[in-house]
Formats: C-alpha cells, sequence, structure tokens
C-alpha cells in the first residue's frame, strides 16, 4: 500500500512518487545488506505518530487563519 493511514492531504501524484522512490531506495538497502525483513522500531513508530500528529495541528492552524 502506498497511500494509507496517517498519509499526506495533499496532491496524490506527487505524494505517491516520493513514496515509489522511497521504497525503491528500501528495497536496494535491504537487499545490499542481504535482508530477509524491514520493521519500524517502537520508537520509529511514535516518532512517526507524533510527525502527523503534529502535521495536522498545523492544518488547524491554517484554517483559523482563514477566516
Amino acid at each position: 500500500m502506498v497511500l494509507g493511514p496517517n498519509g499526506p492531504f495533499t496532491n496524490l501524484p506527487p505524494t505517491i512518487e516520493t513514496r515509489v522512490e522511497w521504497i525503491a531506495m528500501l528495497i536496494k538497502e535491504v537487499n545490499a545488506k542481504n535482508l530477509k525483513t524491514v520493521e519500524a522500531t517502537t520508537e520509529a513508530e511514535a516518532r512517526w505518530a507524533k510527525t502527523c500528529q503534529d502535521i495536522a495541528g498545523l492544518g488547524r492552524i491554517l484554517v483559523r487563519a482563514w477566516r
């Protein structure tokens, strides 16, 4: 899945392109290191959730500014 929960609210084609490029780099690194799986740490998941919450909060600020 390229887009999903906690995905951006944005123009989707550039977002999809960026994610596909990131996934391709990840696969290249996994292959170079001869790894079989990749899994985010609990700490990385928490940081990503906070980033998403912070970005969502910015949207509320911008909406108030448009009033």
